[in-house]
């Protein structure tokens, strides 16, 4: 039947693009802008895994995909002026195979994009440009 619920006001919150990054190729990270389900850009970035020791621990880094994640965040960032404290959302898709050590790389690819945000008094400090959570599936 007809729907009963009124028009949404100007101020109904929107659903915001985000950027999905999979992670679960072991050649390619796939980056895709995301509108709800309506895709608006895929971009594949190769995997290099930079990997290292300091003290005990071992240590992995994406240099191409914190990259590749900062160009995507200049061009098609809802969120880059300093008087806006709302972040971007990048969504982390990956397998329960993933070592824990190669998420948190891939997390940390993500915060490393950052942004001016002004602050009380005047005062201007960087932030990460993005939150980032995890696909609920696949």
């Amino acid at each position: 039947g007809p729907t009963t619920q009124p028009p949404c006001a100007p101020d109904c919150p929107k659903a915001s693009k985000r950027l999905h990054v999979d992670m679960k190729g072991t050649d390619k990270f796939v980056l895709s802008w995301k509108d709800g389900n309506t895709v608006i850009k895929t971009l594949d970035v190769p995997r290099h895994d930079v990997v290292s020791r300091e003290g005990p621990v071992k240590v992995v880094r994406f240099p191409e995909l914190s990259n590749a994640i900062a160009a995507e965040w200049r061009e098609a960032g809802s969120h880059q002026s300093p008087t806006d404290p709302a972040r971007d959302e990048a969504v982390l898709h990956t397998d329960d195979a993933t070592p824990y050590a190669y998420l948190i790389a891939a997390i940390d690819s993500v915060y490393q994009v950052e942004r001016p945000l002004d602050m009380v008094r005047g005062k201007r400090t960087q932030v990460p440009a993005f939150n980032v959570t995890f696909a609920a599936a696949n």
